[in-house]
C-alpha cells in the first residue's frame, strides 16, 4: 500500500472517530452535510469518505449508540417497501 494512502486513510478514520464521539448517531448526517457544503473537489471527496466510514462504524456498533431504540421491537409487519 502506498504511504500517502495509509496517511489519508488514518486522517479520514480520525475524522470519523471524532464525529462519532462528538455527535453519536448524528455523525453520518453531519459528514454528509459537510460534503454537501464543500461542493466539489478534494474536500467534498474527503467528507464523503468520512461519511462512508462513519456509516460502517455505526452499523457495526448498532444498538450501542441507540440506533435501534427508534423502532419498537414489536413493529410487526411494518416495512418500508410497497407490498
Amino acid at each position: 500500500m502506498l504511504k500517502w494512502f495509509r496517511e489519508r486513510r488514518a486522517r479520514v478514520e480520525g475524522l470519523a472517530d471524532a464525529l462519532i464521539s462528538g455527535r453519536g448517531a448524528e455523525a453520518y448526517a453531519e459528514a454528509r452535510w459537510r460534503a454537501h457544503v464543500a461542493g466539489s473537489g478534494a474536500t467534498a471527496r474527503q467528507w464523503r469518505a468520512v461519511a462512508a466510514i462513519v456509516a460502517r462504524k455505526l452499523s457495526e456498533t448498532g444498538g450501542s449508540l441507540g440506533l435501534d431504540d427508534e423502532v419498537p421491537p414489536d413493529a410487526g409487519g411494518l416495512t418500508t417497501r410497497a407490498v
